[in-house]
């Protein structure tokens, strides 16, 4: 039985085709966002605004109040225990966020470890904002704070994922001489550098 040569030269292309697909590696890499590994997320109320980067927060679920440090973000102090006087910048930056979160909003505080904390024990958290025209926790609070150059970059290794979102979006605040950026707000003199905090627990 005559088999046509041009069936034959298309089955043997098609069996080449399949065969290379089939031994081409495949990328096994996923690429994906931090938020993507979010382990803990909490919905909560805020009480009062501590300074630019903690809140206490009232836990919608058990009605425990904490002081909650922001991820990715250190702002200046309003009050220094060591020298005693607020830091340039500090009421600012302590002003921003209560434009920000002002007391009685709701929020939501996710975290790639629910057992992260920084000193006196203050949970830290990705904290987002309700927005009540878009009925979503879309407003990033630390997001906001560094894009008004209202702080440095501040982060700990187990939350190191999410605190990375932040550098570009600080670095360009300090490039748009913004904020603590602004070499007239305190004066040359006090201009702060662009140092990471890295605090390892």
């Amino acid at each position: 039985m005559a088999i046509n040569r041009k069936k034959t030269a298309a089955l043997g292309m098609f069996l080449a085709l399949t065969a290379a697909q089939i031994s081409a590696p495949v990328d096994a890499t996923v690429r994906t966002s931090p938020w993507d590994s979010i382990q803990s997320w909490e919905t909560g109320t805020v009480k009062r605004v501590v300074d630019g980067d903690t809140l206490i927060v009232t836990d919608d679920v058990t009605g425990v109040k904490s002081r909650i440090r922001l991820i990715g973000i250190n702002t200046p102090e309003t009050y220094s225990a060591t020298d005693r006087v607020a830091h340039c910048g500090g009421w600012n930056a302590k002003t921003a966020l209560e434009e920000l979160a002002p007391v009685g909003i709701k929020v939501r505080l996710a975290s790639l470890d629910p057992a992260s904390a920084g000193k006196s024990k203050r949970p830290l958290r990705t904290v987002l904002a309700w927005d009540p025209i878009s009925q979503e926790y879309n407003q990033d609070l630390a997001w906001a704070k560094a894009e008004r150059g209202w702080g440095h970059w501040f982060t700990v290794a187990n939350e190191a994922a999410m605190s990375s979102l932040y550098r570009e979006v600080i670095k360009s605040a300090q490039q748009r001489k913004v904020g603590i950026w602004n070499p007239d707000l305190c004066g040359v003199n006090e201009q702060p550098d662009a140092n990471i905090l890295l605090r390892i627990n």
